[in-house]
């Protein structure tokens, strides 16, 4: 459904990225077929396409895009040896998926799979209007991101990247305003207040009706 609505999209450069952010979520969902194929609708959209550097550090779609890319005759010219390489069916991987941050506000990122079911905020039990269910952290991110399928996440105006893989940040008390965006959808913003100790975990699903 998504893919065939990417190709209706007039701006080739547009339609490439669409592409690629589909197959960022294949490829999390370990989909590899649907990832390959997203992959070669990128770059047939857009024989230019490419990557960023920080895009192929430990990501689970790092094989598929080398291998799109090799379908075209050309080699990737960002350096991949010592990033490592993905783990698909049959192969065990010990550590997450890393990326490098130049944020002071958000710190790490753990990446999770995406969970479907319309959108909504968890909620302290006492107050039906509080924007975060008071609970223990087990991790240091405060704020846990379930968007399905994806979506480009922009935070206080900051494009951070697209989730999945993002799933997990941190963010300082004080009120923060995130936007997830998806082409073909509207913009869903968000506005948190964040207070210390407070986990918060953000639902949306841009296919429910």
């Amino acid at each position: 459904m998504q893919a065939s609505l990417f190709s209706g999209l007039p701006d080739r450069r547009e339609r490439s990225t669409a592409h690629k952010y589909l197959a960022f979520v294949y490829c999390t969902n370990k989909e590899w077929a649907r990832c390959d194929a997203a992959f070669d609708a990128a770059f047939d959209a857009r024989p230019s396409f490419a990557l960023e550097e920080y895009e192929l550090q430990n990501t689970p779609w790092r094989d598929a895009y080398v291998k799109a890319q090799g379908k075209r005759g050309w080699q990737c010219s960002r350096p991949l040896a010592g990033q490592g390489s993905n783990n698909r069916p049959g192969q065990d991987s010990a550590n997450p998926l890393v990326f490098s941050l130049n944020s002071t506000i958000i710190t790490a990122i753990t990446p999770l799979l995406p969970a479907a079911g319309g959108h909504s905020m968890a909620l302290d039990g006492g107050s039906p209007g509080a924007f975060g269910a008071r609970r223990p952290m087990r991790t240091e991110n405060n704020v846990q991101l379930r968007v399905s399928p994806w979506a480009n996440v922009t935070l206080n105006g900051k494009r951070l990247g697209v989730t999945p893989p993002l799933t997990e940040i941190k963010l300082p008390p004080g009120s923060h305003t995130i936007d997830f965006s998806n082409p073909g959808f509207e913009t869903v913003r968000k506005t948190l207040k964040v207070e210390p100790e407070q986990s918060i975990t953000i639902t949306h699903d841009f296919d429910a009706r």
